[in-house]
């Protein structure tokens, strides 16, 4: 009896359809479901090929209800293999699974099944084997001013305690790009792919000491141009050389199971230099874009400048002009972002893909950009510019933040409803009935107190998977992280009050709508880039939107019942939220283009049984 590496773990709040698919994909013999009961993990065995019989194909009820767990059926859990079982055991390793112990003799059966093992791929065929793999990466904890020390990150096929295990497939190659903070600096390539083999590739890059003092350096992991993953390896300059050991860090490593978007845009900082590294990945390979790199330097200080240029878009919006004006200042404004922020060569690429894509996703660690007001401009063939229409306009564009975990599989089953009574806003009480009015036996609407003692208590539960605000936002005027949702009477709540028991809220990945003006506007932190979007990321919310601006509270209102009505209806978060734009837009107001949505591009809600085609939402709002 020995351990079997041979798995894939499956989540009981799967849909089946995802389950089924995976298990036919992936050559492993047992399958391993896990769900939290009572506040304590708890794991269910089958073989493969009997799991494959008791889910439907293109079954959206999730698993663990297919499936009817119950506590008495869970699978003994061990830290590690001490031998014999009478059971199948699930062996749990610092809070990972490693593997299955058992036998592997006898006939089938459900839990604890042992039934003699079938080659996947049926008549389709064998698929890819699958193999585990660890990531981890390790330098020495000091550098020597002005020397270099080597940062290894490795693909290991050991599979131990303390490492986090991967699953991929032999030939697969994962990407990784290094980012640096402190009195740190990369000399030479700051990327590099690491492709799977039998044996353990690994890659080895060189950091710089420039300035005494602690640094970090980031290690980003992408698999099938996926952020999957980060590694930070902290690394501290000294005038003197000192006793420095490797320290190895490991990532939790997602497989990639829904669609990539059409064309990615990974933006990294370059610390206190002001360096900006921009890197284009394109889905379809004839494209012929896989981390391209462009760079280009800040020389004005960003704080300032989009300080001012949202002040200036104020300013647009407040004036006297039309609204088509409005907008044609707007979009001089989206000109010169796309003029200055991206290199030629960059922009020539870019023009020439407008016809080819229709997802945008943009992974950006500087706080500053509005990327989805920029406009395209270029050649029309005849020599003449000529322009696009706003990146937010032309395609479904979502953002991340590097180094978080992406929640593709979203729900709405329990919303907490948070509208001010006070706040003035002619259209909150038809947004909080239409709200009120998505209630089902499946979908519960809880309305929680405006208050800001209640509304961080309601959040620290972590009961919610989605939370819907409307009423009065401040951006902060010192940092970010001191932004304002103006509550009930003086009361007020801050992205620094997401920490403690409060981020909790990211327990069920919550869809997060802040439907209030300035919201979505980012910026620094007291140590980092912060805000209200980088806030609830944090947390563990699944998606984010919320407007840069003021907004205007009628059409902010149908923006609302739009968004939901196409979610509900099965459109990914990107998708619907155009559609969103699409609905306002014949009004020819800005409060369109003020959203901003971060959420994986293929982010969407699962469990839905049928199209809803639910038009309850905006019907009240527009009557």
């Amino acid at each position: 009896m020995s351990l079997d590496t041979s798995f894939l773990l499956i989540e009981g709040d799967w849909p089946c359809e995802r389950a089924y698919l995976l298990l036919r994909r992936v050559h492993a013999r047992w399958a391993v479901v896990h769900r939290v009961y009572g506040g304590r993990d708890q794991y269910y065995t089958f073989k493969v090929d009997y799991l494959l019989t008791q889910l439907p194909a293109d079954g959206r009820d999730l698993v663990g209800v297919t499936l009817s767990l119950n506590e008495r059926d869970a699978a003994p859990t061990a830290a590690t293999y001490r031998g014999e079982q009478e059971r199948p055991t699930v062996v749990v390793s610092r809070g990972r699974v490693a593997g299955v112990a058992s036998t592997l003799k006898g006939k089938s059966g459900p839990v604890g099944s042992t039934r003699e093992l079938r080659t996947l791929g049926g008549d389709n065929g064998p698929f890819p084997q699958e193999v585990l793999r660890s990531v981890e990466a390790s330098a020495p904890q000091q550098v020597e001013l002005g020397t270099t020390v080597s940062l290894v990150v490795k693909l290991r096929s050991e599979v131990s305690a303390g490492t986090v295990l991967l699953t991929t497939t032999i030939g697969d190659v994962i990407d990784i790009v290094l980012q640096v903070s402190g009195g740190l600096a990369v000399e030479g390539p700051a990327d590099g792919a690491l492709r799977v083999t039998e044996g353990m590739p690994m890659l080895m890059f060189k950091i710089a000491g420039k300035a005494i003092g602690p640094g970090e350096v980031t290690v980003l992991v992408f698999q099938k141009g996926q952020g999957v993953g980060s590694i930070s390896v902290a690394i501290e300059t000294v005038a003197h050389t000192a006793d420095a050991s490797s320290a190895p860090a490991t990532v939790d490593i997602d497989f990639p199971t829904v669609r990539q978007p059409d064309l990615q845009l990974l933006v990294l900082e370059t610390m206190n230099s002001g360096k900006i590294t921009m890197r284009l990945t394109a889905a379809d390979p004839t494209i012929g874009l896989n981390f391209d790199a462009f760079t280009f330097t800040l020389q004005a200080d960003p704080r300032a400048f989009f300080d001012a240029f949202y002040a200036d878009i104020e300013d647009i919006l407040t004036s006297s002009a039309n609204a088509h004006q409005k907008i044609q200042r707007l979009g001089t404004k989206g000109t010169y972002l796309f003029d200055k922020l991206f290199p030629p060569d960059a922009r020539t690429k870019l023009w020439a893909l407008r016809g080819r894509i229709h997802t945008i996703h943009v992974q950006s660690e500087e706080p500053w950009v509005p990327w989805e007001l920029i406009k395209l401009f270029g050649d029309d063939g005849n020599g003449s510019t000529v322009e696009r229409g706003f990146l937010c306009e032309d395609y479904d564009v979502t953002r991340w933040v590097p180094g978080l975990r992406y929640r593709c599989n979203l729900t709405m089953s329990e919303i907490a409803l948070v509208v001010p009574g006070d706040s003035g806003l002619a259209v909150s009480a038809a947004e909080r009935n239409a709200m009120l009015g998505l209630e089902t036996p499946q979908r519960h609407i809880t309305s929680v107190e405006a208050e800001e003692i209640s509304l961080r208590n309601a959040l620290a539960e972590g009961k919610f998977d989605a939370i819907h605000f409307t009423g009065h936002g401040v951006a902060g005027a010192t940092t970010a992280d001191r932004a304002e949702l103006r509550l009930e009477g003086d009361s007020r709540l801050r992205p620094e009050d997401l920490t403690g028991v409060v981020a909790n809220l990211g327990k069920k990945s919550p869809v997060v709508f802040l439907n209030a003006c300035e919201i979505g506007r980012p910026g620094m932190g007291l140590t980092q880039p912060g805000g209200w979007p980088r806030g609830f990321l944090a947390a563990g919310a699944g998606a984010f939107i919320g407007p840069y601006w003021k907004i205007n509270d009628g059409l902010a209102a149908q923006f609302a019942g739009t968004f939901y009505h196409a979610l509900l209806n099965g459109g990914t978060v990107g998708a619907a939220v155009r559609e969103a734009r699409t609905s306002i837009q014949v009004a020819s107001d800005p409060t369109w283009l003020a959203y901003s949505v971060y959420a994986h591009s293929e982010a969407r809600l699962t469990g839905l049984k049928l199209p809803v085609q639910d038009d309850r939402l905006q019907e009240t709002i527009l009557r």
